[in-house]
Order: structure tokens, then sequence, then C-alpha cells
């Protein structure tokens, strides 16, 4: 694991499902998962720039620096006890495949050992998810990647709203991860109100 290699409050490994938005495949713990889908309702954070800049994103004063950067979410990283956080890209070439997001208690720079170890384990996240795609026979790498959405819940969610809008994946997901927003939701609970039939998107919601 690396938070045994590099002291961090927690780390998360997103993946791009189009569009700029990235969902979380795995994390080390509820905080970290936590932080991760922070971005993913605010629009906005370390995980969604490496996607858009295609290199590493290094953040040492989140209280400082980083609100200048994300606004919305520092400060709410911040609440949680996140002080300095780090996003690496996961890539194949050109193909922006996720990002491994390392987030500290504690505000201050990555010594050449852990930012080396970091990298390591994006490599690593890399070559264990082109195995799991191979795995499942879909020889394609590109997002959008439906298959490997982190819950069976938000999937079927996806599945709801594309049919009830007619939406596509990326626009269907983009519309729940809307909701979860405009009422301060996790994406979860959002899911599991579509699937349970008490809630409904309309078309005008995005």
């Amino acid at each position: 694991m690396l938070t045994t290699l590099v002291p961090a409050l927690g780390v998360g490994l997103t993946i791009s499902v189009g569009r700029g938005l990235s969902m979380t495949l795995t994390s080390s713990g509820d905080l970290a998962d936590e932080l991760d889908e922070m971005q993913l309702v605010l629009g906005e954070g370390p995980s969604l720039d490496v996607e858009f800049l295609s290199r590493p994103v290094l953040e040492p004063e989140l209280a400082r620096s980083g609100g200048q950067e994300w606004p919305a979410f520092s400060p709410a990283a911040g609440a949680l006890g996140a002080a300095a956080v780090f996003g690496f890209p996961i890539q194949l070439g050109a193909v922006h495949l996720g990002a491994l997001t390392v987030y500290r208690s504690d505000p201050g720079g990555l010594s050449r050992a852990p930012l080396r170890d970091c990298l390591h384990a994006a490599g690593i996240a890399r070559d264990l998810i082109l195995e799991d795609l191979d795995r499942d026979g879909a020889g394609e790498v590109l997002p959008p990647w439906a298959e490997v959405l982190p819950t069976p819940q938000l999937y079927q969610a996806q599945g709801m709203v594309m049919v009830q809008l007619g939406a596509d994946p990326v626009d269907a997901l983009a519309r729940i991860r809307a909701h979860a927003y405009a009422y301060d939701q996790r994406i979860g609970a959002v899911a599991e109100a579509i699937i349970s039939g008490n809630l409904t998107l309309n078309r005008e919601e995005s």
C-alpha cells in the first residue's frame, strides 16, 4: 500500500469516464473515498486537473495557493483534514486513464523519494487497469469505461437515467453528479434513490 511508503491521510485511484468526469475505482479508506467524490461533485480538484494538464499536479499548501485553483474543493477538503494534495496521471501514451491522488494532513512538498514512489505507484495502477481490461476482453483503452464504474448501484442508476432521458452514458452520469451537488448528497445515495424509484431525474436537471 502506498500509504506505507508515503506519509498520507489517504490515497485515491480515479478513472476517467469522459468529458472531465472521473470516478473512484478504489481508495485507501472512507476518507480518501469522500475526498475523491468531493472532486466529482464540485467539479474541481487535483485529479480533474491532472486529466486536463496530462502531468502531475502538486499542491503542498492547500489552504493558501490551493484556494485560488479550487475555491470550492480546497476549504471542503481542509475541513476533512487535508492540508496538501498531490495528483499523478495514469496514462497510456497520450490516452488518459485516470489519476492517483495522495492526500496529506500536514502542509509541505514531497521529497525526491516519496515523489518517486508516487510515480511508481501510478505506473503500477496503469498496468493493473490494463490487465483488468484485457481480462474482461474489452479490447479498448479509451474512456468511457462503463464496465469499471465503482459500484453496481451507480452503474444500474446510470443505465436507468439513460433509458428515462434518452441520454448517453456520460450525460447520464453528469446528471447524477449534478443532482448530488445541488442537494448536497453523496453520489451513492442519489444512485440508491434512483434505483428504488424514490428519485426520477428530469430533462432540465444538469
